[in-house]
């Protein structure tokens, strides 16, 4: 019987991991498409290979 819950655990959270990395990937995909004026609104940029990254904190600039 624990064997049985035991495997149950383990594909629930293995379905939990894999709808979590779709969900990353859709967010994502959507986010490439938004303008550069918009990502750095939201606190990111694009690399010098178009990748979306974090937008680095400027010494001495404030919000």
């Amino acid at each position: 019987m624990d064997a049985v819950v035991s495997l149950c655990l383990s594909a629930a959270d293995l379905a939990t991991r894999l709808f979590a990395g779709f969900q990353h990937r859709w967010t994502m995909q959507r986010i490439a498409r938004f303008s550069d004026h918009r990502l750095q609104d939201m606190g990111f940029e694009r690399d010098w290979d178009g990748s979306i990254i974090r937008r680095q904190r400027q010494p001495g600039r404030r919000r």
